[in-house]
């Protein structure tokens, strides 16, 4: 055979086949080296690989092939009826089926069944972009319900395994992932159970993981704000406000500040909310009004409609600042 041909892809894949079936894993990697990165990459015969390498049961195979193959599907249109979720669930498996074995778990494997998780969450995100995007409606996402509760269940039993074997950023980690991955009702239900983590963990952090944790619960308690818009859960709005104003970010405010405008929110718990939300910003931007205009006029305009006395406080307050500005730029 021609030196040529032996370097096609088909042709180290049937060398690969060989080699697996007779134990010889050096060539096998070799070989499966030489199909990942020849001139003419062709995922097919890496789905080929990875079908063949599962056929054998060698786990260190198994985990190289679909580790390569994860790869390359993130740029490249994996072959019809590839199923990405099934490589997903394949790999975390796998890894935990080692982690299982072994006492002692490295931060690296770790590190690598996190990232497999944060592959699928953004593989998710992409398939369902997609679908969503077809016209005509052919395009049908490979994540079905199922498959999200397979990995937010599995990221949140992952979370709890953590805050009791494992260095505790990575119970923040998989916690994180079980809320992205929920549906709204779901994912109130996990933002609950991070916040409980989250007061068990916080004695053991240091300082520096207190600040990492606290700014991803910060990111966390906006989606749980939008949960409870959806679900119609008006009672927990003001206590989320409050949380946020407590890591004193103007960002996160003004989106919760957004979500409420659009909100179907009965009246008193609106005007609370946007009253809480003007003041807290106000408090940060030490009395600056120019970002958050529009709010003090929605504020006033549904006050005047029904409480007045909170319109007659807004007003008041909104003297006062003005006051003090124009105090501020007599002696500058």
């Amino acid at each position: 055979m021609p030196s040529s041909c032996q370097e096609t892809g088909s042709t180290q894949f049937l060398l690969f086949k060989i080699a697996l079936r007779s134990l010889d894993l050096d060539t096998a990697k070799r070989c499966l080296d030489k199909v990942c990165n020849g001139p003419n990459k062709d995922i097919a015969i890496l789905y080929s690989c990875a079908l063949e390498a599962q056929s054998m049961g060698n786990k260190d195979i198994i985990l190289k092939v679909l580790s390569q193959l994860l790869e390359q599907a993130d740029t490249t249109t994996p072959p019809e009826g590839a199923n990405l979720p099934a490589i997903y669930r394949t790999m975390i498996r796998l890894i935990l089926s080692d982690i299982q074995e072994n006492k002692t778990v490295e931060s690296g494997i770790l590190d690598t069944l996190y990232s497999i998780f944060q592959k699928a969450l953004n593989n998710a995100v992409k398939s369902k972009t997609a679908s969503e995007a077809a016209a005509d409606g052919t395009l049908k996402s490979m994540w079905s319900t199922d498959e999200y509760d397979w990995f937010s269940r599995n990221s949140y039993n992952l979370a709890l395994r953590a805050l009791q074997h494992w260095p505790p950023q990575y119970a923040l980690h998989f916690s994180q992932l079980c809320v992205q991955l929920r549906n709204y009702g779901d994912a109130r239900k996990s933002i609950i159970s991070f916040r409980e983590i989250r007061e068990k963990l916080h004695p053991r952090l240091t300082e520096q993981s207190q600040k990492d944790f606290g700014e991803r619960y910060l990111g966390l308690l906006s989606h749980e704000f939008e949960a409870c818009v959806h679900l119609e859960v008006w009672d927990a709005l003001p206590r989320i406000v409050e949380e946020v104003a407590k890591f004193g970010q103007l960002q996160p405010l003004r989106r919760i500040g957004d979500m409420i405008l659009c909100a179907d929110a009965p009246t008193a718990t609106f005007l609370l909310v946007l009253e809480n939300l003007i003041n807290h910003c106000l408090r940060i931007e030490k009395h600056k009004i120019d970002k958050i205009a529009r709010w003090i006029r929605v504020l006033l305009q549904k006050s005047l409609q029904g409480d007045l006395d909170r319109a007659e406080r807004l007003v008041y307050q909104i003297l006062d600042i003005c006051q003090r500005r124009a105090v501020k730029h007599t002696f500058c």
